[in-house]
């Protein structure tokens, strides 16, 4: 029988090619997305014909599309994939490369979409105007986040970037290098982000699916949507936290990016009661302290304070007598 689509890979990270599960990453641009005259076509035949294969009806189908004009309806609904093809997508690293490592502004609606899965692509389409194979929904998972860290990078910016790609909705792909060179960082990250996949990995789009709430830095704040603090100047700008609600609706996760030149200090929500914050990740930190997946410490207090472009993940412990 066929798998669902996505089946198999919301946990899965692919790093260097490698998946937890069987993978095929197929290049868009030699799939057949044009007929002879040049047109763009909204369902090409051959990409049509491998996702109904048999024989690779248990793998991943990844497809990677280096030129976004070659895609139908000039590439917002993505690549042509009748609910099975997942697709490599770089918004994520747009989003976190060029503030942390770069010049460019921090822009906190581009990096929510990132850390949604890119709903807007990837989620139903429901006004009836497009076909069905572009139309149907797919999971979260199926939004493939490929980050290649520049050269020369600044160990912090770069861990972060690593850190949001981890704790995305979606399936991180990463260069084996960069696994390599932060091999230790990424290894605790993967196994806090598989502890807390039903808070990071919501299986679906849409209500019900999870309970996020976002965060500016100030208390009772939302980050800078509409770019007037970056306006202002305000190192406030280049923050955005994620507070996840887990079981009795009060946070239980809370992921925060600070892509400012300035530490800036974050005012996280109340956790549940009597379920103190943990530190579990500040890319602010050298290591072991800047990841820690087996018993992060308690964080007791009101704020945190986040390094130049630093990432935190705090967890709210929910079984003192767990095992980290």
């Amino acid at each position: 029988g066929r798998r669902e689509p996505g089946a198999g890979c919301a946990g899965s990270s692919l790093i260097g090619g490698v998946v937890l599960s069987p993978c095929v990453l197929f290049l868009g641009d030699i799939l057949g997305l044009q007929d002879r005259n040049g047109v763009i076509l909204d369902s090409p035949p051959l990409a049509a014909a491998i996702a109904y294969d048999p024989v690779l009806a248990g793998l991943q189908m990844i497809a990677s599309t280096a030129d976004k004009t070659l895609l139908p309806r000039e590439g917002v609904r993505g690549f042509p994939h009748w609910g099975e093809w997942q697709e490599s997508d770089g918004s994520l690293a747009a989003a976190t490369l060029g503030p942390l490592c770069g010049s460019a502004l921090a822009h906190p609606p581009s990096l929510k979409e990132a850390l949604e899965a890119c709903p807007a692509v990837f989620a139903a389409e429901g006004e009836g105007l497009t076909p069905g194979n572009l139309a149907v929904a797919r999971p979260p998972s199926a939004c493939v986040h490929t980050l290649a860290l520049p050269p020369g990078g600044q160990d912090v910016a770069l861990k972060t970037a690593l850190l949001v790609a981890l704790c995305a909705a979606g399936t991180p792909l990463l260069s084996l290098d960069d696994a390599a060179r932060f091999a230790r960082f990424v290894g605790g990250v993967t196994r806090l982000r598989r502890r807390w996949a039903d808070l990071l990995l919501p299986a679906a789009f849409g209500q019900g699916a999870r309970s996020v709430r976002w965060h500016g830095a100030a208390p009772g704040s939302e980050p800078d949507w509409d770019g007037s603090a970056a306006l202002a100047g305000l190192p406030e700008a280049g923050f955005l936290a994620m507070a996840v609600v887990g079981p009795g609706g009060a946070p239980a996760l809370y992921l925060a990016v600070n892509a400012s030149d300035v530490e800036v200090t974050a005012t996280p929500p109340a956790p549940p009661a009597r379920h103190p914050w943990r530190r579990a990740v500040d890319t602010g930190l050298g290591p072991p302290e800047d990841a820690m997946a087996s018993a992060p410490p308690r964080h007791p207090f009101p704020t945190y304070t986040l390094q130049p472009k630093a990432g935190l993940l705090l967890v709210a412990d929910f079984d003192a007598s767990s095992a980290w």
